[in-house]
């Protein structure tokens, strides 16, 4: 094996155009990747470049697991540089857009997944503006039309919203503590002469 491939072994490697420069700056920050005394003068191109060619040089023990990025890996760093970032800021014409397309999904859901009451000609539409929204599944509004849409017949794939890792783990912890509710029973008795409720006012 060449010292090449040594170096190189997770193949090569395409930083996902959603991350931005002030992002690689941060994430170079908080990785402790040098690149100089002022990151700011390096455009977007160059700053990825050194993220790639560094990441052969970390090993699992530099990243750790309470970081914002929740990378517990190497291969964990990797995945969330190479897939589109949830975290993008959206222009105002993308949000109104965006809002559009999950209101029209919302009638088709509502109006018994009937498409004769929709816009659209058939089923392959519907999966495709679903599969446009479902990059945004920091959204509320955007994960509840994904869960109404699951509920098609029709669709035969399961559409699942992108959340950003912290997002991602946030929801984890809800449908945890949402569990965790509903094993609690509640026990609701009446008074008997043996076994009296005493109501007592300090």
């Amino acid at each position: 094996m060449s010292n090449e491939e040594q170096e190189m072994p997770y193949g090569q490697i395409y930083i996902h155009k959603t991350h931005s420069k002030r992002e690689l700056i941060e994430m170079m920050a908080h990785f402790r990747i040098f690149i100089g005394e002022d990151p700011t003068q390096y455009n977007k191109k160059e700053l990825q470049q050194v993220i790639i060619d560094t990441i052969p040089k970390i090993k699992d023990d530099d990243i750790k697991y309470d970081n914002k990025y929740l990378c517990n890996s190497v291969e964990d760093f990797i995945n969330y540089l190479v897939s589109y970032n949830t975290k993008k800021v959206l222009s105002v014409k993308e949000k109104e857009n965006l809002m559009k397309i999950s209101k029209r999904l919302n009638n088709y859901c509502k109006n018994d997944y009937n498409l004769d009451f929709t816009m659209y000609g058939n089923i392959y539409e519907i999966i495709n503006d679903a599969q446009k929204i479902s990059k945004y599944g920091d959204s509320p509004t955007i994960r509840k039309t994904l869960k109404l849409l699951n509920l098609d017949p029709k669709i035969n794939i399961v559409l699942k919203p992108c959340l950003s890792p912290t997002d991602a783990m946030d929801l984890l912890e809800q449908e945890k503590e949402l569990q965790e509710r509903k094993k609690k029973k509640i026990t609701i008795r009446c008074a008997t002469p043996n076994e009296p409720i005493i109501v007592r006012f300090d």
